[in-house]
């Protein structure tokens, strides 16, 4: 599965295929993510977000792991950047 790296430990799974204006939202919208969790205090290892396209639509991914602890959720919808957010609302609750 192709890997794009953000910085250290933020890592794209599966978002190759997009075209470049999605890429650089998709980056932007877990960029303020990952900010959001570390000046909550919370730090982060690996925030890994993972895409996989289908007929019903978008489905991601996202595994956070924090000091040992890894959390994992999935989210899905006919609109990428719904999908993510609805991931990433679920990993902050």
């Amino acid at each position: 599965m192709d890997k794009i790296e953000l910085g250290g430990n933020i890592c794209l799974e599966g978002f190759s295929s997009l075209e470049k204006a999605h890429l650089v939202v998709v980056k932007k919208i877990v960029g303020s993510f990952a900010r959001a969790i570390s000046e909550k205090g919370r730090k982060f290892e690996k925030l890994t977000v993972g895409m996989e396209k289908g007929s019903d639509g978008y489905k991601i991914t996202v595994t956070l792991l924090t000091e040992g602890n890894e959390n994992k959720v999935e989210a899905g919808s006919n609109n990428l950047f719904s999908a993510i957010d609805g991931a990433l609302k679920k990993l902050s609750e």
